[in-house]
């Protein structure tokens, strides 16, 4: 008896997790591509660079326990923009609110074999800084550093 039950305890645990592999499959299926999403989320928009299967290491304000999440990266002349796979978000960084650009090898204690993209940003006031695993960091500094010296000069403000 005492083995039945437990083996009906598995095989309720055992259900439950199909169902849920199930249903996460069935979702990923009825979403539009991460393709369609960035087409029709940057429509009539000037995309200066973009880059999908972007992993990021979240926000500084949250610590270790942001989880790194994959989306697409994309910057335009006026912002630059994460948008997160298999959720409804996005990550929006106006680039007049940028400080700081940078591409080290390490972040919050995480250690990295390769170089990744750190942006340090105000948000509410507060500093702030999210860090971005692309293919090649220092040429996404480099052009995000043009395109914010680009809107300094835009807006008549000192470089």
């Amino acid at each position: 008896m005492g083995n039945f039950v437990l083996y009906a305890a598995v095989a309720v645990v055992m259900s439950l997790g199909i169902a849920a592999l199930v249903r996460v499959f069935i979702m990923s299926l009825r979403r539009p591509s991460m393709s369609k999403r960035l087409q029709h989320r940057f429509a009539g928009e000037r995309v200066l660079r973009q880059e999908r299967q972007v992993n990021s290491y979240g926000r500084n304000a949250l610590g270790m326990a942001e989880l790194t999440k994959t989306g697409a990266l994309t910057l335009t002349p006026e912002y630059l923009s994460y948008l997160i796979s298999f959720a409804n978000e996005e990550i929006h960084i106006p680039l007049h609110e940028i400080e700081e650009v940078t591409t080290p090898e390490t972040r919050l204690m995480l250690l990295v074999f390769h170089k990744i993209l750190r942006v340090a940003y105000r948000s509410d006031g507060e500093m702030d800084a999210q860090a971005f695993v692309v293919r090649d960091a220092d040429a996404w500094r480099d052009d995000i550093l043009t395109a914010r010296a680009a809107l300094h000069v835009e807006a008549g403000a000192p470089e």
